[in-house]
Parts: C-alpha cells; structure tokens; sequence
C-alpha cells in the first residue's frame, strides 16, 4: 500500500482529515496507520500522518461498457 504524507494544521480533527481523503468512512485506516499518534479530540499542529491511498485495480471487463464501445 501507498501512503500520502499529510501535515497537521491548526485544530484538526481525525474525521476532517478522513473527509478531505475521500470520506470520513475512511478514519480507521488513518488512525491504523498511525500508531505513533494518540487518538483524541484535536490533532496537535505539526504531526506528520501517513494516509493510506488505495490501490487502484485495473477494470477490463468489456461486459460493464455500453454496447457501442464493446
């Protein structure tokens, strides 16, 4: 898996940072992938977090198109 390097800024929180990545459904693996950082309210500013980016999976099933372009 790959990871994104997202800095802290000024009181935020896990789900606003989840929410700028996609979704605020995608908190638990921002906090699984950072051990090191204590899970509370408001981040401290400053904390270098890694953010899981999911793998893309390449689509070449021609069944899912339009009719026009099979």
């Amino acid at each position: 898996m790959s990871y994104i390097l997202y800095t802290t800024g000024q009181n935020e929180r896990w789900d606003t940072i989840a929410y700028k990545f996609g979704s605020t459904y995608n908190i638990l693996p921002i906090i699984e992938a950072n051990p090191h950082v204590k899970v509370s309210p408001v981040l401290p500013e400053g904390i270098t977090l890694k953010i899981p980016v999911p793998e893309m999976k390449a689509n070449n099933d021609k069944t899912r198109l339009p009719v026009w372009k099979q």
